[in-house]
C-alpha cells in the first residue's frame, strides 16, 4: 500500500507516527516487539528478562523549535503534560493479596546516544461545549499546546529516574494484581543524552504482610472452568504459580428487608405515585386475588425499603375483613431520577402489624395560626445534558438553557394559591448549572434575576459548577394565581460564551389556612403548643394526619369542626421541632396505581450456582429460553433470571441499575463456585427514565449511567455492573447486551445467535475487513489499522483494506465495498475513525438512518461479521428516538452483524488502538474466541498500558452474547 509521500505528522495523546522520509527507521522496517520471558516464578517471587527493539527517532518541527520524537515499537507512551515524551510498555503482574512487593532490576545492553531537544508530551483541550448540541457526535480536533516542564527539562538527570515502575493495584475476579511499567528510554534534557535499555532483567520478590503467614499460606481459592483458567494465563505474566494466590470476595448475609417476609408469606406489591393517603377495599384486594374472606385483618403488614409502615385497617377489631372495611396508609412517591413509581409490600399472616398511634387534638380556645410557610416547587424537564454537573447519581435533566445573544430570556410561570395580605419576607431559590469555563474569565456567568418585572438582583459564578441561587423580598411583590420569573443573560463578563441551564425554581410565601379540594397539607417548625383553624372543605368527614415521620404516621382525633359558608376544622397539638400535617376528606383518598402479586424468585439462596447469567425483562423470557438451553448443552450452568426479580430482592421492588450491579455482586460472592463469568442483559434502555421527551420508549433493562468519560460526563457504562471487586476498572464477569425492544426481535437475535454457532464456517470466516476513515488530527487511522492488520493477523487470514482517501479515494467506492464484504461475509469488519450514533465517518461509509438505511443493502444471512468499531458513540444505545448503528445491524432479522463491540461515549484513537490489539491478539494468538471475554483482554491490554484511558473500559459496549464463540475460531 502507498503511502503519502509528504512528511506529515500526527500527535495524539499516547502515539506518534512520523511517515515518509523524517523516519531514519520506519516503522515497517522493524521486525522485532518487545518481549518478555519469564526466568523463575513461585511462591515468593518473579523473574523476568524483558527486551526492547531498537527505537526510532524522529524530527517534529513546532513552530521556531526543532524537537527529536523517539518510539519503540509495540509501545505506548508517557502522558504527563509537559515532561519528556517516552516510551513505556506494561504488563499486568498476579501477585498475593496484601503482600509487600520488592523491586530489584538489572540493566543491561545499555546505550547512550545524542537527541538534542525532545518532545514533550502535549496538554489537551477540546473546544467549549455547546448548549445548542442535541446529542453527541464524534470529538473535534483537540488543540495541542506544548509546555516543557521546567522542573524536569531544568535538572541535568535522566528521566524518568527509574527504569521499573509498579502501578496501581486491582482485582481481576479472585486474583490480585498490579501493573508493571517498563520505561526503556530516558533522557537528560540538559545534556540532550538519551539512554535506551536493550534488555532489563526484573525481578519482583512477595513478601507476607502479616509476619505470622507466608505466602503460601491463604484462603483456598475457588475452583474456575477451563476457559476462565486459558483467560487467566494469558491475562498474568505468572497466572501458572498464582492459582494458590486467588481469594474469594467475602461473602454477604442473606436477605433482610421487606422482601424477606415476601419469602415467608404471600406479598402484594402496591405501587404508589404521589403523595397522599391510599385507601384499599376489601374488592380491591379481592381483585388483586388475596383470600380475602380467610385473612384476619390484624395481621396486614405494609413495608416500604424494608421498613414497616404504620396504617389503618377500619373494621379489623372482628379479625375479618368484611365488604366495607378499609386499609389505609400514607404513601409517598418516589423523589428519584428513576421515576415517580415507589412500592409498598402488603403481607398479611403472624403477628399483628403496625397500626397508626391516635392522640386527641381537642381544641382549647387559644388564637389559632392566620399563615403559614408554603413552598412551591416548579420543575421541568426537556433537555438532557450528561456533561454537567461533574457529579455521581444527579439528574441530567433541565428546564431549558441560556445562550446569548441566541437565548438571552428566559421566562416561567408560577402559579400560587392563598397568598397572605400579610408583612412577610418570601424567598425564592433556583437551581442554576454552568455549561462554559472560558479559562482567564472569573465570573464567566452573570444572570440578572425579577419576579414580575421587579429586579431582584444579579447572579454571578464561574465554571461548570451547579450555583444555588436564593433571594429574599417583600411578599408584596407576589400575586395570588400567576407570578413569572423571568431570567436575562446580558453577555457582558467578557467571556466568548455564557452558557448554562436552569433545572427549577421555588418560592417560599405566606399562605392562609385555606384548603382546596377537600386536601389541606402544612408544615409547621416550632415548639410549644398551638392551635390551628382550616377553613374551606365542603365535607364534614375530615380526617387529620401527622406525617411527620412517613413511617410512623399518627391520627389526630376530637377536634371542632364547624358550618358556615365553608366548614372548618379547628385542632391542637404540640410541638416539639417540626410537624408536618395532612388534613382531607375520604374522596381524596387514592387508590394504588397496581397491586400485584409477587413471585418469590430466591436470588439470594447460596444454593445457586451459573456459569452464564441471562438477565432478561420478563417481555423476552420466552423468546432467551432456547439460548439458555444451548448454552446448558455445552456444559455451561445457565440460568434466566427476570429483572423484576433483582429488583424485588435488591431494591425492593424499585426500577434502578444500581439493583443489577449488587445482585451480580452477590451472585459473584456468594453463589457456588465458579463465580458467574458470562452476564447477558436481554431488552434496550434510555437514559430518559422518565420518558421527559415523550418518545415512549421503555426501559427493559437500564443503562448504568455513570459519570465516567472526561468528554461526556455521564455515560452509560455497562462495565460497572460487573465491576463488583477492587476500586480498579477491570470487570470480573462478561458482559453482553441484546437491545431489543419487543418479543419478535429478542427471537430474531437469539436465532441468529444459534444458527451462527450451529453451522459449519466457511470459507468467509478466513477473510477479515479493516476500514478506516481519512486520517486527521484525531489519529492516524490507517496507520493503526495497518499495525492491527500486519501485525496482529496470522497470516492464513486474509486482510482486506479499505481505507478511505488511500485505497478507496472515492467515499462512494469505499461505501460499496464495505457492503460488498458484508454481503460476502467476513468473520471480523475492523473500523478505525469518527463516527456519530447513526454512521461511519463524515462522509458516512455506514448508517442506519432516517436518512440513509443501508441494512436495505445487506444480503448476508448465515454470514454475520463480529463488528470492532474503534470509534466514538456509535454503541450509543440509550439515546431515545435514534437507535445506534450498533443496535441496528445486530437486531437487524437474518442480515446484519452477529455482534459488535463500539463505544457509548466519546474516545481517543491512541486507546481504541490498544485495546483493537488486545482482542485481535486474544483471538488469534491465545485462543480466547468468546467475544466477550475477546473485548476483557482488549480492556486488558489497554489497562496494562496506561491508565489514562481507563474511561474507555467504562463507557464501551458489547451488543451480542459475551459467551458467542466466533466462528472457524470454535474449539
Amino acid at each position: 500500500m502507498a503511502h503519502r509521500r509528504e512528511i506529515i505528522v500526527w500527535i495524539f495523546l499516547g502515539y506518534i507516527i512520523i511517515t515518509g522520509e523524517a523516519i531514519p527507521q520506519g516503522i515497517q522496517q522493524l521486525s522485532t516487539l518487545p518481549s518478555c520471558r519469564i526466568l523463575d516464578a513461585d511462591s515468593d517471587r518473579l523473574e523476568i528478562d524483558v527486551r526492547f527493539p531498537h527505537p526510532t527517532i524522529g524530527t517534529v518541527q513546532l513552530q521556531q523549535t526543532t524537537y527529536r520524537s523517539v518510539s519503540l515499537r509495540g509501545c505506548h507512551f508517557t502522558e504527563r503534560p509537559g515532561a519528556p515524551r517516552l516510551p513505556v510498555k506494561g504488563w499486568l503482574v498476579a501477585i498475593p493479596p496484601e503482600a509487600r512487593i520488592g523491586l530489584n532490576v538489572v540493566a543491561e545492553e545499555v546505550r547512550t546516544m545524542p537527541i538534542g531537544r525532545l518532545l514533550p508530551a502535549p496538554r489537551f483541550a477540546f473546544p467549549p461545549p455547546d448548549a445548542l448540541a442535541s446529542f453527541p457526535v464524534s470529538l473535534p480536533a483537540p488543540i495541542l499546546s506544548y509546555e516543557e516542564d521546567a522542573s524536569i527539562y531544568g535538572q541535568d538527570a535522566f528521566f524518568p529516574s527509574t527504569l521499573v515502575a509498579l502501578g496501581d493495584r486491582g482485582w481481576f475476579r479472585d486474583q490480585a494484581y498490579v501493573r508493571l511499567l517498563v520505561r526503556p528510554v530516558q533522557y537528560n534534557p540538559v545534556r540532550g543524552m538519551l539512554r535506551w535499555v536493550r534488555s532489563l532483567r526484573i525481578t519482583l520478590t512477595f513478601e507476607s504482610a502479616s509476619p505470622r503467614e507466608s505466602i503460601a499460606e491463604s484462603i483456598a481459592p475457588r475452583p474456575e472452568n477451563g476457559f476462565m483458567e486459558r483467560f487467566y494465563r494469558a491475562a498474568f505474566l505468572n497466572a501458572g504459580v498464582a492459582q494458590s494466590w486467588r481469594r474469594p470476595l467475602e461473602g454477604q448475609s442473606e436477605v433482610s428487608g421487606a422482601h424477606s417476609l415476601a419469602q415467608e408469606s404471600p406479598a402484594y406489591k402496591l405501587l404508589v405515585d404521589e403523595d397522599g393517603l391510599y385507601a384499599i377495599s376489601y374488592a380491591d384486594l379481592q381483585t388483586a386475588g388475596l383470600p380475602v374472606s380467610t385473612i384476619d385483618p390484624r395481621t396486614f403488614k405494609i413495608f416500604n425499603r424494608g421498613k414497616e409502615v404504620a396504617i389503618w385497617v377500619i373494621g379489623e377489631d372482628d379479625g375479618v375483613f368484611n365488604p366495607g372495611d378499609v386499609l389505609l396508609f400514607f404513601g409517598r412517591r418516589r423523589d428519584s431520577k428513576y421515576g415517580f413509581t415507589n412500592v409498598y409490600w402488603l403481607t398479611y399472616g403472624g403477628d399483628r402489624g403496625a397500626r397508626m398511634k391516635v392522640r386527641r387534638g381537642d381544641p382549647q380556645g387559644t388564637s389559632p395560626a392566620t399563615i403559614f410557610r408554603r413552598t412551591v416547587h416548579r420543575e421541568e424537564d426537556h433537555i438532557y445534558r450528561s456533561l454537567v454537573p461533574r457529579r455521581e447519581g444527579v439528574d441530567h435533566f433541565y428546564w431549558n438553557f441560556w445562550f446569548p445573544p441566541n437565548v438571552a430570556t428566559l421566562t416561567y410561570e408560577c402559579s400560587l394559591s392563598q397568598v397572605a395580605a400579610v408583612s412577610f419576607s418570601a424567598t425564592l431559590r433556583a437551581r442554576l448549572v454552568g455549561l462554559t469555563d472560558i479559562p482567564g474569565i472569573d465570573p464567566d456567568h452573570h444572570l440578572q434575576l425579577f419576579l414580575n418585572d421587579q429586579f431582584l438582583g444579579d447572579i454571578r459564578w464561574d465554571g461548570p459548577t451547579e450555583h444555588l441561587v436564593e433571594v429574599t423580598f417583600p411578599q408584596s411583590l407576589l400575586m395570588e394565581g400567576t407570578n413569572v420569573i423571568r431570567l436575562e443573560a446580558p453577555n457582558d463578563t467578557g467571556a466568548a460564551t455564557d452558557q448554562g441551564f436552569v433545572d427549577w425554581f421555588e418560592i417560599d410565601y405566606a399562605a392562609r389556612f385555606v384548603a382546596e379540594n377537600n386536601v389541606f397539607r402544612f408544615s409547621r417548625a416550632q415548639s410549644g403548643e398551638e392551635e390551628f383553624r382550616i377553613t374551606g372543605f365542603t365535607s364534614p368527614m375530615v380526617s387529620i394526619f401527622d406525617i411527620t415521620d412517613p413511617f410512623h404516621v399518627e391520627r389526630i382525633v376530637n377536634p371542632t369542626i364547624t358550618k358556615s359558608s365553608a366548614i372548618t376544622v379547628q385542632f391542637r397539638d404540640v410541638i416539639d421541632g417540626r410537624r408536618e400535617y395532612l388534613l382531607l376528606t375520604p374522596d381524596r383518598y387514592r387508590k394504588p396505581r397496581a397491586i400485584i402479586r409477587d413471585n418469590p424468585s430466591r436470588l439470594r439462596s447460596t444454593d445457586n450456582g451459573a456459569d452464564y447469567l441471562i438477565i432478561t425483562h420478563g417481555d423476552f423470557y420466552d423468546a432467551v429460553a432456547p439460548l439458555a438451553d444451548w448454552r446448558a448443552a455445552q456444559g455451561l450452568r445457565a440460568m434466566i433470571v427476570d429483572v423484576q426479580d433483582v429488583y424485588d430482592e435488591f431494591n425492593d421492588g424499585l426500577f434502578a441499575p444500581e439493583a443489577i450491579r449488587d445482585f451480580l455482586a452477590y451472585a459473584y460472592a456468594n453463589w457456588r463456585p465458579p463465580a458467574p463469568a458470562f452476564v447477558l442483559l436481554v431488552g434496550d434502555g434510555t437514559f430518559d427514565f422518565k420518558d421527559n421527551l415523550g418518545t415512549g420508549e421503555r426501559n427493559f433493562i437500564p443503562p448504568f449511567l455513570r459519570m465516567v468519560s472526561p468528554f461526556l460526563g455521564e455515560a452509560a457504562s455497562e462495565n460497572s455492573y460487573v465491576t463488583v471487586r477492587g476500586d480498579d476498572v477491570l470487570p470480573e464477569m462478561f458482559i453482553g447486551r441484546l437491545p431489543v425492544n419487543t418479543p419478535q426481535e429478542a427471537s430474531a437475535v437469539v436465532e441468529k445467535i444459534l444458527e451462527y454457532e450451529r453451522e459449519v464456517a466457511g470459507d468467509w470466516t478466513r477473510r477479515i475487513m479493516f476500514v478506516a476513515d481519512n486520517a486527521d488530527r484525531a489519529g492516524p487511522f490507517d496507520l493503526f489499522s495497518d499495525i492491527v492488520a500486519d501485525e496482529h493477523l496470522p497470516p492464513e487470514f486474509e486482510a482486506e483494506k479499505i481505507y478511505l482517501n488511500i485505497t478507496h479515494p472515492n467515499p462512494d467506492e469505499a461505501r460499496q465495498a464495505i457492503r460488498d464484504g458484508i454481503n460476502q461475509g467476513r468473520l471480523i469488519v475492523n473500523y478505525v475513525g469518527h463516527s456519530a450514533i447513526q454512521l461511519w465517518a463524515a462522509e458516512r461509509l455506514l448508517e442506519v438512518s432516517q436518512c440513509r438505511n443501508d441494512l436495505s443493502s445487506l444480503t448476508n444471512a448465515d454470514r454475520w461479521p463480529m463488528v470492532l468499531s474503534l470509534s466514538s458513540v456509535d454503541g450509543f444505545f440509550h439515546f431515545p428516538g435514534f437507535p445506534a448503528l450498533s443496535e441496528s445491524l445486530l437486531r437487524a432479522k437474518d442480515k446484519g452483524a452477529i455482534g459488535w463491540w463500539g463505544g457509548a461515549g466519546l474516545g481517543l484513537s491512541a486507546g481504541h488502538h490498544l485495546m483493537d490489539v488486545g482482542f485481535f491478539d486474544a483471538v488469534f494468538r491465545e485462543g480466547i474466541t468468546e467475544i466477550g471475554a475477546a473485548a476483557a483482554r482488549g480492556y486488558m491490554e489497554l489497562h496494562s498500558q496506561t491508565e489514562s484511558f481507563d474511561f474507555l473500559i467504562n463507557t464501551y459496549v458489547l451488543f451480542g452474547d459475551p459467551a458467542l464463540r466466533l466462528s472457524a475460531l470454535q474449539p
